[in-house]
């Protein structure tokens, strides 16, 4: 599955940082933890939520100045508050990511991070694609909770076993059961994609309507086939000697851009 790496500061932190490739898990994950981390009672003035899906190079400073002095203003009528720093895309190996003026407010956010925030300040990270290589991210890893989370690569050989756990683990939530021819056809479609396969999910969910086994049909009548789960379908069909499913998917191929002369047919792989 997705790794979800998670690592605690040595010493109890309010410090919190969701990252990874996986931006619908991602998303997830940090709305889940914005939730517990919010604190009771204290309304709207208990979470301040700055959007760090910044366009342009200004804008990401912007944000970054705007996350630290949430962090420095006390907490209204005093109590405690959550800071949320959401959807962070500047942190990555990119143009923002690699502006000088960027690391230098970066450099100014970990210095604030580094001194120690009060005991009534809490701050979570939530953030995609970023480069672990930065200082930033390293102050990340010493002193916040960090969870990191990326998507499966596809093209690696063992993506499927990880893949199959993922749709489970999700499957379950739902009291969904597979299969297991669908959930082998359900995996090669979705592709690992976290997001995917939720919405996947909720679809068949919606569809069985009480049943919560799904069959091999369920899965081709529902979920949109990609490249992978054509190959795999036209193997099946193949197996089974039924020409006319075989063409239908050769042609459903060539739909997709396949053609002889971009390498070998799926029929010579």
């Amino acid at each position: 599955m997705p790794k979800a790496k998670a690592k605690t500061a040595e010493a109890e932190s309010n410090i919190y940082a969701i990252v990874g490739s996986d931006e619908g898990e991602v998303k997830r994950v940090a709305a889940e933890l914005a939730a517990k981390l919010t604190p009771p009672g204290a309304g709207e003035f208990g979470l301040e939520i700055i959007d760090a899906n910044a366009d342009y190079v200004d804008q990401a400073v912007s944000k970054i100045r705007s996350a630290v002095e949430a962090l420095q203003t006390l907490p209204f009528f005093g109590g405690q508050k959550l800071v949320w720093l959401k959807n962070v895309n500047f942190l990555g190996d990119s143009v923002m990511g690699n502006s000088a003026s960027v690391q230098s407010e970066l450099e100014d956010l970990a210095d604030l991070l580094r001194a120690g925030l009060g005991s009534d300040v809490t701050l979570l990270i939530s953030a995609t694609e970023v480069d672990k290589r930065r200082s930033f991210y390293k102050t990340l890893g010493k002193l916040a909770e960090l969870q990191v989370i990326d998507r499966l690569d596809s093209s690696r050989s063992g993506w499927e076993e990880e893949a199959t756990e993922v749709v489970r683990r999700h499957a379950k939530k739902r009291k969904l059961e597979f299969e297991e021819e669908a959930l082998e056809l359900f995996v090669l479609l979705t592709g690992g994609s976290t997001q995917q396969i939720e919405n996947e999910l909720e679809k068949i969910d919606l569809y069985l309507n009480g049943d919560r086994l799904v069959n091999v049909s369920q899965v081709r009548e529902l979920v949109p086939l990609s490249r992978a789960g054509v190959i795999f379908e036209l193997g099946n069909a193949l197996a089974a000697c039924n020409l006319e499913r075989a063409l239908s998917l050769i042609r459903r191929l060539l739909d997709q851009g396949e053609s002889r002369h971009d390498g070998p047919s799926p029929l010579q792989r």
